[in-house]
C-alpha cells in the first residue's frame, strides 16, 4: 500500500451531521477503532457501536489520492449552545507524526468560528494526546479530563 508523501496534499472533505447511513460512515469508525488499537480485524459490532457514538456530529477527514479516508475529527455541538467538543480525532496509524491530525484540528476550529461557537472542549485520551492538543491551543483545566480552547 502506498501512500502520498507528507508534503503532498490530502483532500479535506467536511461530512455534516453523521449518521450510519452517510457515505463513509463505516470508513469513519474503522478508522477511530484502528487508531486506538481496538481492530483485530473487521468485527461489525464493533464499528456500529462507534458509529452510534459518532452520530449527529460534524466531522472533516483528511482524503488520500485512493480515495481513503487518514485522518479524521469530529465537532458536536449541543443545540443552542456556543459550546463545542473535539471527538473522535484519529488518524491512519502508518501516517502519524506527518501534521495530518493538526491539519484536522485546525479545520475543526475554523469551522467552530464560522458556526460562532466561543469555545471548545477535548477529553484528551492520554498525557501524550493532552500534550497534542495543549500545543494546539487547548488550555488544561482544574480536571485532568478536560481542556479547552477559547475561539
Amino acid at each position: 500500500m502506498s501512500h502520498p508523501s507528507p508534503t503532498e496534499d490530502f483532500r479535506l472533505e467536511v461530512i455534516p451531521d453523521l449518521t450510519p447511513a452517510t457515505p463513509r460512515a463505516a470508513e469513519l469508525a474503522e478508522l477511530y477503532l484502528t487508531s486506538i488499537g481496538t481492530m483485530q480485524g473487521y468485527d461489525p459490532e464493533l464499528i456500529s457501536d462507534q458509529l452510534e457514538n459518532m452520530k449527529g456530529a460534524t466531522f472533516v477527514t483528511l482524503i488520500d489520492q485512493d480515495e481513503r479516508v487518514v485522518a479524521m475529527g469530529g465537532l458536536v455541538q449541543p443545540l443552542s449552545s456556543t459550546e463545542g467538543m473535539v471527538i473522535d480525532v484519529a488518524t491512519n496509524p502508518e501516517l502519524r507524526k506527518k501534521g495530518l491530525a493538526t491539519r484536522v484540528i485546525d479545520e475543526l476550529v475554523r469551522l467552530a468560528m464560522r458556526e460562532d461557537l466561543t469555545r471548545l472542549s477535548v477529553i484528551p485520551s492520554s498525557h501524550v494526546v493532552g500534550e497534542f492538543y495543549a500545543h494546539r491551543g487547548f488550555d488544561k483545566t482544574k480536571s485532568p479530563m478536560l481542556q479547552i480552547k477559547h475561539l
